[in-house]
């Protein structure tokens, strides 16, 4: 899904960067949040792994082109 800009429930970084017009901000379920993490090992993160109120295991990255993607994986 395309997220919504500054969403109070996202942490301080994710808010002030999603306002920028300029940036996609994407989310994404994924079944193996592990793999995804692996992956990306190097890859500049911008809102660590953490658990969700929604109970989601998720993590945000920003890309080399300034989007802001988050990853999930549900219970």
């Amino acid at each position: 899904m395309v997220e919504t800009r500054d969403n109070s429930n996202e942490a301080a970084p994710y808010r002030e960067l999603s306002k920028q017009s300029r940036r996609a901000v994407v989310f994404v379920e994924v079944d193996d949040l592990d793999a995804v993490v692996a992956a990306l090992a190097g890859a500049k993160v911008l809102v660590e792994r953490h658990l969700t109120f929604y109970k989601s295991d998720e993590l945000t990255y920003e890309e080399p082109g300034g989007n802001l993607v988050t990853f999930a994986k549900f219970a």
